[in-house]
């Protein structure tokens, strides 16, 4: 437990055997669980996290947010936290990431990145993508220098039924956030945290490309369900149910 809380450690995994090793020697003591979802992978994912005594669900739709789903809801703890399986992200900050949650009283907490290392020609335009993503994200919905494609996010249980994301791919990821943070029913927040992006353990399922142009329509398109959401909510306000 931390802060008095039961802790749920959720690590949507895709052939990450590499990565998921190495991240479930480091986890810190005070997590309660740990789940791995595996999400069709073909190597020893599955394997590998049950050795470690981890609860291995599968997953077989393929798809980020269909993997973080399936996650979220297996889950028992009062605070979930998820992180990609590819050992990228700081495991031993979980400790510091829902302390800060539960003291501070957020519903929903993002980590921001902070990259390690002198970054690669590959590297360099990944930043520089996601840059264009946080600006556009900025822009559209007025949320200052949120790190839409962070892996490493955390929620309190009661506040998930609040959240309704449908999104099964890579868009799962800002969709979540940005119904946190534009919530007026929610706290959510934002930590700055080390990332290892290169060397990465194993394979990037990553398509930088088609990824990022996929991931900067749908923005625009979640700008529109927003736009409708908040308008029909001030309409019931004003006007009351419809007969």
């Amino acid at each position: 437990m931390i802060e008095g809380k039961r802790v749920s450690l959720i690590l949507p995994c895709l052939d990450e055997e590499n990565g998921l090793r190495m991240l479930l020697k480091n986890i810190p003591s005070a997590v309660d669980e740990t789940i791995v979802v595996d999400n069709g992978s073909t190597d020893k994912t599955a394997a590998i996290g049950r050795e470690a005594g981890a609860r291995v669900v599968h997953e077989p739709r393929r798809g980020y947010g269909r993997a973080c789903l399936r996650g979220l809801t297996e889950a028992r703890g009062e605070i979930l936290v998820v992180m990609d399986g590819d050992g990228t992200y700081p495991v031993n900050r979980v400790e510091t990431v829902v302390s800060k949650m539960v003291r501070e009283k957020y519903d929903f907490l993002v980590t921001r990145r902070l990259p390690l290392g002198t970054p690669s020609i590959r590297s360099r335009l990944r930043r520089l993508g996601c840059y264009v993503l946080d600006q556009t994200a900025r822009l559209l919905f007025g949320i200052p220098r949120m790190d839409t494609q962070s892996g490493f996010w955390a929620l309190r249980r009661s506040a998930l039924p609040l959240l309704g994301p449908g999104s099964p791919g890579m868009s799962f990821s800002e969709e979540i956030k940005i119904e946190a943070f534009t919530r007026k029913d929610m706290r959510a927040g934002q930590w700055i945290v080390e990332y290892r992006g290169e060397p990465r353990p194993g394979t990037s399922k990553l398509r930088p490309f088609r990824d990022g142009l996929s991931t900067f329509l749908f923005l625009w398109i979640q700008r529109g369900r927003h736009f409708l959401r908040i308008h029909g909510e001030e309409h019931h306000k004003n006007h009351g149910p419809t007969q």
